[in-house]
């Protein structure tokens, strides 16, 4: 089992329509998931704005879903959070949101300033013999960032 902080799911889909799944992308043996796995999940709509944590901190929030920007490895993009923050390490968490092309990939935070992050799409070069390039066609992001640590009850 995982911890927690090791297993997110950023995922823009209709209200009505919810379905959770581990992300498994692209490497070496393309087996299934052989133990269950626990998981945690957030249902936020987009946005920006601030909230009250279950120990009375105030957290400055956002939940975007950007355009298909994000490119592979050397390219790195940047989106807007919609809101400043207040520090200049907000916590950020992304995944795609479309899985363009025949190569899986995961993202990986290259800089983040208090109102913007910018992410790299990171594939795998080890999965098909001859496959070395870290090359990536864009990708949409849905990703949720945070002021400071917080903690919720529901």
């Amino acid at each position: 089992m995982h911890h927690l902080s090791s297993l997110w799911l950023v995922r823009a889909s209709p209200a009505a329509v919810q379905s959770i799944a581990l992300e498994r992308s692209e490497v070496g043996d393309k087996g299934t998931v052989s133990a269950a796995e626990s998981i945690g999940w957030i249902a936020i709509e987009t946005g920006a704005g601030t909230f009250t944590s279950a120990i009375g901190t105030s957290v400055k929030y956002a939940s975007v879903v950007s355009s298909k920007v994000f490119k592979g490895w050397g390219t790195s993009n940047t989106a807007n959070f919609g809101i400043d923050m207040g520090t200049s390490s907000p916590l950020v968490v992304a995944n795609k949101v479309t899985r363009e092309g025949n190569n899986g990939g995961w993202f990986r935070l290259k800089a983040r300033t208090s109102s913007t992050v910018t992410l790299v799409v990171d594939e795998d070069v080890n999965s098909s013999p001859g496959d070395t390039e870290r090359d990536h066609i864009a990708e949409q992001a849905g990703f949720f960032a945070a002021s400071t640590t917080f903690y919720v009850q529901g």
